[in-house]
C-alpha cells in the first residue's frame, strides 16, 4: 500500500499504465476510508469517507482495478456493477453517442 498523499492520487489516476504493463497480473486496490480521501474531503474523519471510497474504487475500477479491499461491501459492491457496466459499453464502438463518420 502507498503512503504519501501525492502518490496516491497519482497511482489511481494512472491505474491503466500498471494494468498495461502488467496484463497477467489482477491488480488490487484498498483505499477503504484512507486518509488521502480523508485529506480530500476536508479532513473528513473516517466515518465520513464512504463516498470518497466509492470514488477511488469506481475510478480504480475504470482505470484496471480487479479487485478492492474495502470496509462497506454492499456499497462499493453497487458501484462496482454501474462501473462496470459503463466499462463494457466504453468498449462498445456500435453504441457511439457520437457516430465516428459524423462531421461538423
Amino acid at each position: 500500500f502507498i503512503v504519501r498523499f501525492s502518490v496516491q492520487k497519482r497511482t489511481i489516476a494512472k491505474l491503466d499504465q500498471l494494468a498495461r504493463a502488467f496484463p497477467d497480473l489482477p491488480l488490487m486496490i484498498g483505499t477503504s476510508r484512507k486518509s488521502f480521501i480523508g485529506k480530500l474531503l476536508g479532513d473528513a474523519p473516517a466515518d465520513q469517507r464512504l463516498y470518497g471510497t466509492l470514488a477511488s474504487v469506481v475510478a480504480a475500477v475504470l482505470n484496471g482495478a480487479q479487485m478492492a479491499r474495502v470496509h462497506d461491501v454492499k456499497a462499493a459492491v453497487d458501484a462496482v456493477k454501474v462501473a462496470d457496466a459503463i466499462r463494457a459499453l466504453r468498449r462498445r464502438t456500435s453504441d457511439l453517442l457520437i457516430p465516428e463518420s459524423a462531421s461538423y
